[in-house]
Parts: C-alpha cells; structure tokens; sequence
C-alpha cells in the first residue's frame, strides 16, 4: 500500500501555474464538503457526526472556523458549490440552524450540493424517501434557500444490502419516482445525479466491482444501470445529469484487476460516452481515519493518480465536469483555517490549484 511511503513526503504547495486539465478540456467546477464525521461529545445517542456537520457547516459559513476565502472564491467562480449530507440537517436540527444556513449561502453568492436517498426496498419507497428527505431540509426551502446539485446517493449499492433479492427494475423504477419527486420540489434548476460507490460497479466487461464479501457482490454495471435509471427517469419528464463517483484512494490504489485509476478514467469514458457529466469526490478512507495528515496526503495522490488518466487514452472523451473534496470519515480534524496544514479546506485549497480556472470560453 502507498499510504506509508506518502506520509514520509514532505508536504509542498504547487509552486507552478496549473496546467490541469490539457487545453481542449473544459475545467471543472468545484464542491467543497465539511462533513468529516467527528465523534459529538455528550451526545451519544446522536449518529455519529450528524449534529456536528451541521454545526461545522455554519462555523464555517460564519467565519468562526477560520479564513477559507480562497476556496470559497475557487468554488463560486467555477459554479460549484457547498456540499452537504441531507442526514445532518434534520430531524435534530432547529428550524433557526436551516434559516441561517439559508441566510449565509445568499449573503455569500454560494450554491448548494446536497446528497440524499438511500437503499429503495419495496413498492413506494422512492417517493416515500423522497418527501421524508426533503422534509429533513423544510426550513432552508420556507427561508427560500435553493439547491444546486442534487445527489441520489448510494440508491443502487444501498438496496442491493437492504433487499438482495429485489430485481434491478424496481430499484430503478423507485430511483425514478424518488427523483422525479425531488426534482418537482426543486424545480428545474436543480441537477439530479446518481451518486454511488464507484467500487460497487463493473465498467463494461474488463473492470470488474472491486472484491468483497458475499454481501458487496453487487452484481450492478455501471453503464447499463445509467441507462435503465435515465430511461426511467426520462419517461417521468426527469433528466439525470450525470454520474458522481464515490471512490476513495484506497479503492483505486489497492484495485486488484489492473490499475484502479484506470478504472476510473474508463468510468469517465463510459459516462461521458452517454451524453451524462461525470464526477469524482476526492478522499481517502483508510487515511482519513488515522490522522488528518495522512488523510492529505492521500487525498492528494488520488487527485493526482486520477488527474493523470482523465482525459487520456483510457478515458476516451471523458473528463471530469465535477470535482468535489469531502470526507466522510473522522478525520481532517478542523474545517478550517485554510492556511493551517491538513484541514479540509487546506486539503480543497492545495488541490484546487491545481486546477486551471474557468474563463468565459470554458462556461
């Protein structure tokens, strides 16, 4: 594993104007997500983080986590956005905390990505979680707050663990009545993705699901899964945008069928192949709970493992019209100051850029 050698290098900032992604190749836009899951003291009956990623997130909003100028200016010029769990913002949450969410992201010209949904078992459930997750979020929409992204997250490998025996149809069938509810909610603005572990899936016939037990044998490709949900979709006047890529360091990084990254820029291919955007949430799961230094590093060799295959000769056309820095583990420690080593937003800031900014060609 590389993780060990990563943390004897020295840590740097790049020195050199970016040169990522080549010429031809649109930059992305950037998301930025503070939902490490921090252990809540005095809370134990809380889930794991929920009330502290809500917290963090306002922290962050109001300055009293630190400078994160940088960053911020970074996501709102490539129409990025703040990235959120929808499991942080309720039924603990106070309507007052939804408010001055709400109120921040406007004061700050910021739009919102949230990921939502889950495992779809049985007739009715889409719809079902549907209004059950936007409900989590009824003060930020009564304060007139906005989402920009919209993310089904982990609806296919969720239910595959939650009903096994349930046939692909009627997971995407209910995928499709749950975003064709959210996407009533949010209006047209708002993008509907499908986002899900990258490692869940086969791309095409040579990358196959990274190894599991007998219960992470998923049984699901990627492209044809795309296919069935945007037809689904479709038929309930609903677009899916794309693909999002859950898929930490250790994932590609310890594939065992070739080169991991590989398999990401074939992922990218295939998506992009079909007309969908693609993108990829950069972290690292084994480093993220060991410290918030091994999490950078990690984090950073991903972004530049994968950064090195998409676009090239393994992506085909594909590229990456997303990139979102978020961990969901304990570690970083701190959200911010972004000029302190190893938080969140130092690790957004140092592989942000890296990337070439937007200019009025690119939008």
């Amino acid at each position: 594993m590389l993780l060990a050698a990563l943390l004897l290098v020295p840590a740097a900032l790049v020195a050199a104007p970016p040169a990522w992604p080549p010429a031809g190749a649109a930059p992305p836009s950037l998301l930025f997500g503070p939902l490490a899951h921090h252990p809540h003291p005095g809370d134990p009956g809380l889930e794991l983080g929920t009330k502290h990623v809500a917290d963090e997130t306002l922290d962050l909003l109001a300055g009293r986590s630190g400078a994160w100028d940088e960053v911020r200016g970074r996501i709102i010029s490539s129409g990025g956005a703040l990235h959120t769990s929808v499991c942080a913002w309720g039924p603990t949450t106070e309507p007052l905390a939804q408010r001055e969410l709400a109120t921040l992201l406007r004061e700050q010209g910021l739009s919102l990505s949230v990921e939502a949904g889950s495992g779809f078992c049985g007739a009715g459930s889409g719809a079902e979680s549907a209004q059950r997750d936007l409900g989590r979020l009824s003060g930020y929409f009564a304060a007139g707050g906005k989402v920009r992204f919209w993310h089904m997250a982990s609806s296919f490998s969720r239910t595959h663990v939650g009903c096994a025996n349930q046939t692909l149809a009627v997971t995407v069938h209910e995928a499709a009545a749950y975003a064709a509810a959210v996407q009533a909610a949010l209006g047209p603005a708002a993008s509907l993705f499908l986002y899900d572990a990258l490692p869940h899936f086969a791309v095409g016939e040579k990358w196959p699901q990274n190894p599991g037990g007998p219960r992470a044998q998923f049984g699901l490709e990627l492209g044809s899964v795309l296919q069935q949900l945007r037809e689904a979709m479709a038929a309930k006047g609903v677009v899916l945008h794309g693909y999002w890529a859950g898929c930490p360091f250790e994932c590609s990084d310890e594939y065992p069928f070739g080169d991991g990254y590989k398999k990401v820029a074939a992922a990218a291919g295939l998506v992009s192949s079909m007309g969908l955007k693609f993108g990829k949430t950069f972290n690292a799961a084994a480093a993220g709970n060991i410290s918030s230094e091994a999490y950078y590093r990690a984090t950073l060799e991903d972004f530049a493992r994968t950064s090195a295959e998409v676009p090239s000769a393994a992506s085909g056309e594909g590229t990456l019209s997303y990139v979102m820095v978020a961990s969901w583990y304990r570690y970083p420690t701190y959200a911010a100051p972004e000029d302190t080593l190893y938080t969140e937003t130092n690790t957004a800031r140092a592989i942000f850029r890296q990337i070439r900014n937007k200019t009025a060609a690119d939008s």
